[in-house]
Formats: C-alpha cells, structure tokens, sequence
C-alpha cells in the first residue's frame, strides 16, 4: 500500500513530514517553530510543507502522502466520521490525533471604508475563501449559509492569504474570510498598508453557528491583535495536529514529549503570539478523533490523562 511505503520510506530517512497551510497565515510559522524544536529532541528531521491547508491534509494523511499534518477540528471529525465535508466518502477511521494545539479565529477581512458592516452585506458581494481544500473555505461556507444567504447571492474566489489581501486592496473582492490563530501575516501585513477592518460574527448569527456546530466557541479578535484594526467578538475553532495510526508508537510519543518540553515551549512562547497557547493543560481541548497509541502513552505518563 502507498500508506505504508510513505511511512516507512520516512522512518529509515528519519524524516517527518507536517502539512501546514498558506505560508502567510499561521500554521506555517508555528510549525517552522515546531519542526526546530521538536526534531532534535526527538531524534528525527520534521519536514514542515506548505499544503492547501486542513481538508488537504488529512486526504495526505490518509493517502500516505503525509506523515502529518495541522487542520481543524471539525475537518478531522468529519474525515473521522464520514459526515460532513467527508460525506460520501468512507471514514477515515485511521485518523490520530497528536495534540490540540490552539484556537483558531475565524476573521472576515474588509476596507475601512467598505459598505460591509454586519454579515448579512455580503450579499451580493465578492468573497474570497481561500483555496478549495483548506478549512478557511469550509468554514466560510458555514458562515455564509448561517447568515442565510445562498450560493448564487454572493461571488466567491478561491484564494487566500496574501492573494486575497491584495485583491482586496485592488478593489477585486470585498471581502476575503481566514480561519487562523491571530495575529497571521497576511493579515498583519495588510493593516500596514491600507486602512481595515474585522466584520463581527456575533448576535443570531453567532447563535445559529454554536448550535449548529458545536465544535466552535465564541472568541473574539482583541484590539491591538492588528495595528489599528479595533477588535470584534468572532468565533473559533481548535488547531489540532492529525496523523495516522499506523506511524510507530515510539515516533509519536518522542515527537509528543519533546512538543510538551520546557524547551519546547520556551521557543513556542518567543517565536509566535500563538505558541504560548500549546500546553500539556490544553493538549486535549475538544479532541473527538482518537488519540493515537504514542501520544496516548506520553500523556498517562506525564499525568496529563488520568
């Protein structure tokens, strides 16, 4: 099978590799960190790879194209289930989990000066989601159909990150959604050089998305998170990272304790505003795909499962 070829090509390679997402949002930073830490410790060389981002990975996952990967939560547990996005396919009942790592916050980006105040503008407006295949695009369709607006009452674009930020400044789009722990560079980038703002996602809509899918909480966007862009209640979704169950016991459980190391985190905490968020205390914040056996065993060692 191609699955276990991959995995044991990278095993005699030492090599691990980790989908991430756009280099410009958050998952690729935070798994560079990751990567530089961990490997050493763990005796390995983890390989962060930029991907289209969470559905994308788990197919790599589950292809053998991947050793790992980041996505959220709720793209896992549907992959895990055979339901939502994963519907007509059969579950991916060889998913693991290896940690949560942390919130991700769901921003709708527009100009200062656009028309777009509340969700319900976006009606016949031009809305990036990002690429098919990442969680963002997932994630903004749920968010889109919440408000109650049909696919043919709005424009959407496949593009993210910095594409999007730039379309937007062009006058191409209206507006470009992003699902990712803040502050993300494509983002923050933005901020420096054209006026912005975050379109709240709160009140009914935020009401209806919690009821409807309870794998996201309400969060919010703080003020200050981008220079000069005022905060907004949003909501979020967790950051988890995924593998498959048939990697080693032993490659797991190094990989988990030295992610949970003192040094670790010491590096986590200074390279991005979202690594001080990964910590033993929230490795298992709303996991619902099965942990796998390595991880498991790290996490009764360390007293972190009872």
């Amino acid at each position: 099978m191609a699955l276990v070829t991959a995995l044991a090509c990278t095993a005699q390679a030492e090599e691990f590799t980790i989908g991430t997402g756009s280099a410009t949002l958050t998952y690729a930073p935070v798994a560079r960190i990751i990567a530089d830490a961990v490997g050493p410790q763990a005796g390995l060389t983890l390989v962060p790879l930029v991907t289209r981002g969470s559905l994308d990975n788990i197919e790599a996952i589950m292809d053998g194209r991947r050793a790992s990967g980041f996505a959220q939560s709720d793209i896992g547990f549907w992959a895990s289930e055979g339901s939502g996005i994963w519907s007509g396919r059969p579950p991916a009942e060889d998913l693991r989990t290896i940690a949560a790592l942390y919130p991700e916050h769901i921003h709708v980006v527009t100009l200062a000066e656009s028309a777009v105040e509340t969700l319900e503008d976006l009606q016949n407006k031009r809305i990036a989601l990002d690429e098919v295949g990442s969680g963002t695009h997932v994630d903004g369709r749920l968010i889109l159909e919440a408000v109650g607006l049909r696919s043919d009452q709005y424009a959407v674009e496949t593009f993210g990150g910095r594409e999007a930020a730039d379309a937007l400044v062009e006058g191409r789009i209206d507006a470009f959604v992003v699902v990712a722990g803040y502050p993300t560079a494509a983002i923050a980038d933005l901020a420096a050089r054209a006026p912005i703002r975050l379109v709240p996602i709160d009140g009914d809509v935020a009401v209806e998305l919690l009821w409807l899918h309870g794998f996201l909480e309400r969060s919010t966007v703080p003020d200050g998170a981008y220079a000069g862009v005022p905060g907004v209640e949003t909501v979020s979704v967790g950051a988890h990272w995924f593998t498959h169950a048939d990697v080693p016991e032993d490659v797991i459980y190094e990989i988990t304790r030295a992610l949970f190391s003192d040094a670790t985190r010491d590096r986590l905490a200074a390279g991005h505003p979202k690594g001080s968020e990964i910590t033993p205390g929230t490795a298992l914040d709303g996991v619902a795909v099965p942990l796998h056996r390595g991880a498991v065993r790290f996490y009764e060692e360390s007293g972190v499962m009872d």
